[in-house]
């Protein structure tokens, strides 16, 4: 009896930080692509870029974060176990669409998936999620856009005149794909938030032999930046995320 006493006392006493953590992989921002044409008018601080949201058939940029996150997990803890995920955003585009409306409220997304991931065996969840911001898109002149940008997508500019720094020469317009999301880090036995990464990524990109300025990037080479974009952004950020930044 007393060593089962002494026992149960030193596994009650032991640090938690100890026990080893299994973390649940998912990500929520790869459903939809979102194509914003800016309008330069002035005299109104209201938002009044053309929005529009295009459907993704394939999982594939979800799918892109995920191995992402993993890649950035393993190599940020080594030995930790890893869960991979596969949840549906289209499934919970409306949960988080209301988020984003009510300023980013995450704990819907959070007690949705929750279940799912405790039931793997997890102890935390790693999730991307779709993040609204402001347009800080970068460019050779600094940042430049107007309105908002949320999730995956392209914003356009018909209008602003674009030079190329080591030519010379001179463009009208530009394209530039985008990456706003969250990363989160949750103790799925609270459902508290522990750590959050946000991720707010935009570059510029003009081609002077482009007619317009959406055809600056060729349609595969719009897919393989966005796909740079969001893995280059978690390898970056998930370290972080963990206190190991």
């Amino acid at each position: 009896m007393r060593l089962l006493l002494a026992a149960a006392w030193l596994l009650a006493s032991f640090p938690l930080h100890a026990q080893q953590r299994v973390y649940a992989v998912a990500s929520i921002i790869g459903d939809r692509v979102l194509v914003v044409a800016a309008d330069a008018g002035v005299g109104s601080n209201l938002d009044r870029n053309r929005k529009e949201f295009y459907e993704l058939k394939s999982p594939a940029l979800d799918n892109g974060a995920v191995i992402a996150m993993d890649d950035a997990l393993r190599k940020a803890a080594p030995g930790a176990k890893s869960l991979l995920l596969g949840v549906s955003a289209r499934a919970l585009r409306d949960v988080q669409s209301r988020a984003l409306d009510e300023g980013g409220a995450v704990k819907p997304l959070v007690d949705a998936i929750r279940p799912v991931a405790q039931q793997a065996g997890a102890t935390h969840l790693v999730l991307a999620l779709k993040n609204r911001d402001d347009a800080r898109i970068r460019s050779p002149d600094g940042l430049i856009g107007l309105g908002k940008l949320e999730g995956l997508g392209f914003y356009i500019d018909n209008v602003m005149k674009m030079e190329n720094r080591e030519t010379g020469e001179s463009t009208q317009g530009f394209v530039a794909p985008f990456a706003y999301f969250r990363v989160l880090l949750v103790d799925l036995s609270s459902g508290a938030v522990v750590s959050e990464q946000v991720v707010r990524e935009a570059q510029a990109v003009a081609n002077q032999k482009a007619a317009i300025a959406w055809d600056a990037l060729a349609p595969e080479q719009k897919v393989e930046m966005l796909q740079q974009m969001v893995r280059a952004a978690l390898l970056g950020c998930v370290p972080a995320l963990l206190g190991k930044g």
